[in-house]
């Protein structure tokens, strides 16, 4: 076989190589990066419902207790 066949076959099976390594190589870092990503969204999902949602709720609730602990001091 000529030489420059073989290195044009080379040169395919190398970039062939190349691409499956890069790609697994970009998949493991693209998943490390949602998987942060992620974590930090929920962080912050989490803070604001917190902070809009539950507090207000869980003082609502404690102003409804008190209420009704006047009321049946009342009866």
């Amino acid at each position: 076989m000529p030489l420059p066949t073989i290195l044009a076959i080379g040169g395919l099976l190398a970039g062939i190589v190349l691409s499956v390594v890069s790609q697994l190589i970009i998949g493991a870092t693209a998943r490390a990066a949602a998987r942060k990503a992620r974590k930090s969204l929920e962080a912050a999902v989490r803070e604001v419902a917190v902070d809009k949602v539950v507090a207000p709720a869980e003082a609502e609730v404690e102003r409804y207790a008190k209420a009704r602990k006047a009321l049946d001091r009342l009866i």
